[in-house]
């Protein structure tokens, strides 16, 4: 199925970027790269980040990682999501997040989202598994892992 033109990627986050606050850095090639300086709006009452949207941002990091490496638009519901809450990410610090597909199957596709703060410590990281039909393509075992 081959798309007639480039899907708007910010409508297809349905505005979260906006929401969230976050920048796209750099995409393509199964990887995908976000700064992200998080506001009051998703913080808690201790001045952190909600873990709820740290899993949002995990999963539409990930998302962009695998619709990067996709010859056309296709759909690629979340099958699964985990996120391990390693620090808190303070309301108002720069991070950076990583994007990047671990293995694309033939049905389902991992990918994998890190996020840092400025000295490098990991602060979260998680896993999404997507529902992607790549059965018509070479994609299949791809990973964009070094």
């Amino acid at each position: 199925m081959r798309a007639e033109k480039e899907p708007d990627w910010e409508k297809l986050r349905n505005g979260r970027s906006s929401l969230l606050g976050y920048r796209m850095v750099e995409m393509g090639g199964g990887r995908s790269v976000v700064s992200w300086t998080p506001q009051a709006n998703v913080g808690n009452p201790m001045g952190f980040v909600h873990g709820g949207f740290v899993g949002v941002l995990v999963d539409d990091i990930a998302g962009m990682a695998v619709s990067s490496m996709l010859p056309d638009w296709r759909a690629f519901p979340t099958a699964s999501l985990h996120v391990d809450f390693l620090r808190g990410i303070r309301v108002g610090d720069t991070v950076e997040c990583r994007g990047v597909v671990v293995r694309a199957g033939r049905r389902l596709s991992v990918a994998d989202t890190t996020i840092h703060d400025r000295d490098g410590q990991l602060l979260a990281r998680g896993t999404c598994m997507f529902a992607v039909d790549l059965s018509d393509t070479d994609l299949v075992g791809f990973t964009a892992l070094d």
